[in-house]
């Protein structure tokens, strides 16, 4: 009698982690028989599955008629199509039936060992391979189960979907998008190859869009560039621009792509001739009238710079107008062509049904702003 009221009790407490919304039909269910309430606890999944609405009877009856007679879980989950991996999913990450997920023997014991055991973490990282798996494929949604990333504190903000499209196009044979790839992704890529790949790929189909304004050759337009003591400053506008800096310089510029196409600073590049020598980043002081001032001026790998490059550049921006940022043309407008954006996008919306890839301007800068997080993502990752 004691056991029996300690097993009902055992049985009680892992209903309770289940979603308030099945707990009811869960608790009915484990009263039908006593291999059913084992299945409570052993494979949450499958009585989510079995419970919920959207099954048909014909399937919930034959799962029921085979857990009650003792048959396999695996024949189980098969008739469900749960797949057999997500019996490792605890109870609190199941706030509707399992959908999208990879299924077959090869994703089986591997899949089962990267579930996290913390609920909150197995939460996340459910999310990531579902998504992966709609957004790209099976083998994508394995390849994000193994990342680390799902653990971070920007969770669901991370920037998936460019390296979804990323590797779903890197399975197609040819195409406008295809072709700006230089290295296919592959499931045994390291998450950072594979988000610096992304990068490149997102900077140049930027690149395609990118059209700078026609401006006046008003006097003074191309003296202003120049630095005493023979230094001169070049104006980073366009993602590709500051991502050719950053990779002679060594350092980071190339995340600031958004805050240049939002007009929150502006990027200069400091030469002698053609050799680069700094680069410089300059925003406004925050008071009207105030001016610009310099937030940083780096040399080659984020070092210091000489004096006489400080000097230079100091007063080169004290006799710049009261906007150099507007002077410079920075933040230059996108031309999105309809057509153009058609063959790069159309394939992998059709096949894969994803939403918010229009052909606009927030689009563009939206994937500027993933490349920049990836970015960010990788540097700090390496530290």
């Amino acid at each position: 009698m004691a056991q029996t009221l300690q097993k009902n009790e055992a049985i009680e407490r892992q209903i309770r982690r289940y979603h308030p919304s099945f707990r009811r039909r869960v608790r009915q269910y484990a009263g039908l028989s006593p291999r059913l309430a084992d299945l409570v606890t052993s494979f949450p999944a499958a009585v989510v599955a079995i419970v919920s609405p959207e099954l048909n009877a014909s399937a919930r009856g034959t799962a029921t008629r085979m857990a009650k007679d003792g048959e396999s879980l695996r024949e189980v989950s098969r008739v469900l199509g749960v797949p057999y991996w997500a019996r490792r999913l605890p109870p609190e990450v199941l706030a509707q039936p399992l959908n999208a997920l990879p299924v077959g023997s090869n994703f089986e014991g591997r899949m089962a060992q990267l579930v996290p055991k913390n609920p909150e973490a197995a939460r996340r990282w459910l999310q990531w391979v579902q998504f992966g798996h709609c957004a790209a494929n099976s083998e994508f949604a394995m390849w994000l189960a193994s990342q680390k990333f799902f653990q971070r504190e920007l969770g669901l903000g991370f920037p998936l979907l460019p390296l979804a499209a990323y590797a779903w196009y890197s399975g197609v044979e040819e195409g406008a998008a295809r072709e700006l790839i230089d290295e296919p992704w592959n499931r045994r890529m390291p998450f950072s190859v594979a988000a610096t790949a992304t990068i490149a790929w997102i900077e140049k189909i930027v690149a395609c869009f990118e059209a700078p304004r026609i401006r006046r050759r008003g006097p003074g337009r191309y003296s202003r560039q120049r630095v005493p003591n023979g230094y001169r400053v070049v104006p980073l506008r366009t993602a590709a621009q500051l991502h050719q800096e950053g990779s002679i310089m060594n350092h980071c510029v190339a995340t600031y792509a958004a805050l240049v196409a939002q007009g929150v600073c502006t990027i200069l590049s400091v030469r002698v001739q053609d050799k680069r020598v700094a680069t410089v980043e300059i925003r406004p002081r925050g008071t009207p009238g105030g001016g610009y001032a310099i937030v940083q001026l780096q040399g080659p790998g984020n070092t210091r710079v000489s004096e006489q490059i400080w000097r230079a550049v100091l007063e080169w921006l004290a006799v710049q107008p009261a906007d150099p940022h507007a002077m410079l043309g920075v933040g230059d407008e996108f031309v999105i062509s309809p057509e153009r954006w058609e063959r790069i996008w159309r394939p992998y919306v059709t096949a894969k049904g994803v939403i918010g890839l229009s052909a606009e301007a927030a689009t563009l800068n939206r994937l500027r702003r993933d490349a920049d997080a990836l970015q960010q993502i990788i540097a700090s990752s390496s530290r």
